[in-house]
């Protein structure tokens, strides 16, 4: 049975697995580690939309890139040249996410600073994701690193950055 979750790449498809740390701290999903059991997507769900559409297009980006890294892990077992990809993501989030804090800064946003932290260790781990492709890491274990940064990335638009957008639309009227 699927649900809107599953059909949106909020969750994965198939039987659920939970996500583990191996021996040398990479995240596991499982037995199946081969990329053509990976059936995960990161789909842009249009229930994220904050309806500010230049951050909701922001985001879109990044959930871009996220499918493209995890499609690039799909087609090849081995060394997966993903540094393009990975520097597009990596790129656009830090540009996304300076916008959004400058907007916090501006508007005076009293959890600014909780808010910036979980950018920063959403690219440090980018970062990390990063050099784990740059020195021809396991296509399975990034796309599993790859599943929970999606995950993650929907938890924080939901949550934290539904937040600022509702108290900056009582900032600015002109935001309703």
């Amino acid at each position: 049975m699927t649900d809107d979750r599953t059909r949106s790449g909020l969750l994965p498809a198939g039987p659920a697995r939970e996500p583990r740390l191996d021996a040398d701290g990479g995240i596991g999903v499982g037995a199946a580690t081969r990329p053509e059991s990976i059936t995960y997507r990161h789909v842009w769900d249009d229930r994220l939309c904050l309806g500010v559409r230049e951050i909701d297009s922001e985001h879109r980006a990044l959930f871009h890139h996220l499918e493209k890294l995890t499609d690039e892990h799909r087609a090849a077992w081995g060394v997966v040249d993903s540094a393009d990809a990975m520097e597009h993501l990596i790129g656009d989030a830090r540009y996304c996410f300076t916008r959004e804090e400058v907007l916090m800064w501006d508007y005076d946003y009293p959890d600014v600073e909780a808010h910036r932290r979980e950018h920063a260790e959403w690219i440090a781990d980018l970062e990390q994701l990063e050099a784990r492709f740059l020195a021809g890491g396991s296509p399975g274990r990034s796309s599993g690193s790859l599943r929970i940064l999606g995950r993650r990335l929907a938890k924080h638009i939901d949550i934290a950055d539904r937040g600022y957008i509702v108290f900056f639309r009582s900032k600015v009227p002109s935001a309703k």
